[in-house]
């Protein structure tokens, strides 16, 4: 939040050069004199990174993609993580940052648990300037394989996915796009 300095990360957690005379945090805790933690709150994380495999959907690990990206951006990531993607219909929008803790070799992928990209569809029907499935603002070393991406039903709205800041290293391996074709004036197709 933009009034609560208060962390869990792992990735600050113990990772700061003392500071001569920076002896407590905002709430008067003690820092560590050898390692204190990055920001302005002393703590000790409870969070550890994703490292692994993990299920999307109605009885895997997460009910959504967004709730498996905010947890990406809360926990970040110690290995190679995929997310099987159970068959259906995910009728969400997401975001996702640079990730913590991804590099060439711990990566994120996303894919069909079924291998059929036609078993799991992205789609979102809301009507808004949001205008996208998939917002990769400054992430790296993530895959798409075996999803359908619908925008097709959107009216104006059917951008599918928009990247931004730096994002690089995005695959998109055996995927659907089903957009809207249009012959109208508009910044958002």
């Amino acid at each position: 939040s933009l009034t609560d300095l208060h962390c869990n990360s792992y990735f600050i957690d113990n990772k700061a050069t003392p500071i001569t005379g920076i002896t407590t945090d905002i709430d008067g805790s003690a820092r560590n004199g050898t390692t204190p933690d990055i920001g302005a709150d002393e703590f000790a994380s409870t969070l550890t990174p994703l490292a692994g495999a993990y299920v999307i959907g109605p009885t895997g690990n997460y009910s959504g993609f967004d709730t498996a990206a905010t947890d990406l951006m809360l926990r970040g990531v110690s290995a190679p993580v995929t997310f099987e993607v159970q068959s259906g219909t995910y009728k969400e929008k997401f975001e996702l940052q640079q990730i913590p803790g991804t590099n060439s070799k711990d990566t994120i992928l996303f894919v069909s648990q079924s291998g059929i990209a036609s078993d799991v569809i992205l789609t979102d029907s809301s009507l808004s300037t949001s205008n996208y499935l998939v917002y990769l603002q400054g992430a790296k070393y993530i895959t798409f394989k075996k999803i359908t991406f619908d925008t097709d039903h959107n009216g104006s709205y059917s951008q599918q996915v928009y990247l931004t800041s730096s994002s690089k290293r995005i695959n998109f391996i055996n995927n659907v796009f089903n957009g809207k074709g249009s012959n109208q004036t508009s910044s958002y197709h």
